[in-house]
């Protein structure tokens, strides 16, 4: 619903996967997203990547989230995670306030303080002219959509020793209910501190 200049979303009771909104999909899977063209399985992700939504609107909205403890003794702990994402772009005329439009979140909760981590969250609102976005070949004349390819984030949490955090991922379609928004998250992870990525910048010779 749409208040107070906000996407405001209410959810449902219970957890777990629906069917066609909560879609996992494994490193085997090789089949490309309609609209960006880009693989739905991360290439440099952990295997298995999820895709949150669809392309029929209906002002639907999914959730994803991961929550960890880390330990109190740790001097490094990084999380990286990969996303993309999927827009359908309101067209001008119909003239969506922003917070009515498709949205993507990512979040981070420091649940034991219960604050949001603000300089490690994003949120993405879909619109025109977005740094990192390019307009879909499927895009006509009435109907435009934009789409960001795979994207790494890395999250620096040492900080947050002893704490436990929660990683969000929300994506909704637009609050009038015409226009979908999707995206695809992909969280790396392993046995020890130390989330490692799989991609480095021409030139190095060395990542961790």
């Amino acid at each position: 619903s749409f208040a107070n200049n906000q996407n405001n979303i209410a959810w449902g009771p219970g957890v777990g996967e629906i069917v066609g909104r909560h879609t996992i999909i494994p490193i085997s899977d090789t089949s490309k997203d309609l609209y960006g063209n880009f693989r739905k399985n991360c290439p440099n992700g952990s295997g298995y990547s999820v895709q949150l939504g669809n392309e029929n609107a209906g002002a639907e909205a999914e959730a994803l989230f991961y929550t960890y403890n880390i330990p109190s003794n740790v001097t490094n702990f990084k999380i990286l995670y990969h996303f993309a994402i999927v827009f359908q772009a309101p067209p001008t005329i119909t003239h969506h306030i922003i917070g009515e439009k498709p949205r993507f979140q990512a979040r981070v909760i420091n649940v034991t303080d219960n604050i949001v981590i603000s300089c490690v969250s994003f949120d993405f609102y879909s619109t025109y002219g977005l740094p990192g976005f390019q307009i879909s070949p499927k895009s006509t004349a009435s109907d435009t959509i934009i789409y960001k390819d795979w994207t790494p984030e890395t999250l620096d949490l040492a900080e947050y020793a002893g704490k436990t955090i929660r990683l969000e991922f929300i994506s909704s379609d637009c609050t009038r209910g015409g226009h979908f928004g999707y995206a695809y998250v992909d969280v790396g992870s392993n046995c020890n501190n130390v989330f490692e990525g799989t991609t480095k910048c021409s030139g190095n010779n060395s990542l961790t």
